[in-house]
């Protein structure tokens, strides 16, 4: 079955990666599988990280709920 991203949710998407991006997280991939919800996959440094990409997620406009299936990535030192 094929399936498509209504015009909303693509604008929701593209709204969730900007905000991302300009605020440090560019890697950070985000889908919208239904109208108002992201999904946030990838990698971030910490669990501080993590908590404050849901938080800034939660920010933009549009995002009534969002599933973090990020996963810890510590730097190498």
């Amino acid at each position: 079955m094929h399936m498509t991203i209504s015009t909303n949710e693509a604008e929701l998407e593209l709204r969730v990666k900007r905000t991302l991006a300009r605020l440090g997280f560019p890697l950070v991939a985000a889908h919208s599988p239904a109208a108002g919800q992201i999904s946030l996959n990838g990698s971030v440094p910490s669990t501080d990280d993590r908590s404050l990409l849901t938080a800034l997620t939660k920010t933009v406009p549009g995002v009534s709920s969002v599933v973090n299936e990020t996963i810890i990535v510590k730097p190498a030192s």
